[in-house]
């Protein structure tokens, strides 16, 4: 919670959320209220969690609620319950076919409003190319993770790519990172 009280003071129109948010560790109610709060103060910019009026704060939204998983019984309860998926990251062709069963459960199960897609992925930016073979999506150069960027969105109708950099960077190489891949993604129309 801290990592996005700082994200909404130095954003404006990103939205924050977490990518899961385990909610059998947190105590619901409190949960709810902090996430309310940050909505609020974020101006509606909180994604990925759930928060019952009842706690105080009200979001300024209803927060929307993004499943994670990739099995039946998962694609049920997103078809069911949830507004959003947030798949893994590990093919685009594969999550391409995962997001024609989902969407062809959905319908099966009379769903009518239309299912959020929000990749997540952790990115590790290195210096010079690696191998195209051994090297896994969003891993490698920063032309190879905005190439794995345009695949992945092209796959998919993705709404989101929620990018996390990983790596022994410095706060400063982190924000000069995020920078060039945020204005090479802009660039290459993702």
């Amino acid at each position: 919670m801290v990592t996005l009280t700082l994200a909404t003071a130095a954003t404006k129109r990103v939205e924050l959320g977490t990518s899961v948010l385990v909610a059998g560790l947190h105590q619901p109610f409190q949960k709810a209220r902090a996430l309310a709060t940050l909505d609020s103060a974020s101006g509606g910019r909180v994604v990925g969690a759930w928060a019952p009026s009842e706690v105080g704060p009200k979001p300024t939204r209803p927060i929307p609620v993004l499943l994670a998983g990739a099995t039946l019984a998962s694609f049920r309860r997103i078809a069911d319950h949830a507004d959003g998926w947030i798949p893994v990251a590990t093919d685009p062709a594969h999550l391409a076919g995962q997001w024609k069963q989902l969407q062809a459960l959905a319908a099966g199960r009379d769903r009518r409003r239309p299912i959020r897609l929000s990749i997540a992925t952790t990115v590790t930016i290195t210096p010079g190319r690696g191998d195209e073979q051994d090297r896994p999506p969003f891993a490698g150069s920063l032309e190879q993770v905005t190439s794995d960027a345009i695949r992945f969105t092209q796959a998919v109708p993705a709404t989101d790519l929620f990018m996390s950099l990983s790596g022994s960077l410095t706060s400063g190489q982190l924000t000069d990172t995020a920078g060039t891949l945020y204005a090479a993604l802009r660039a290459a129309g993702v």
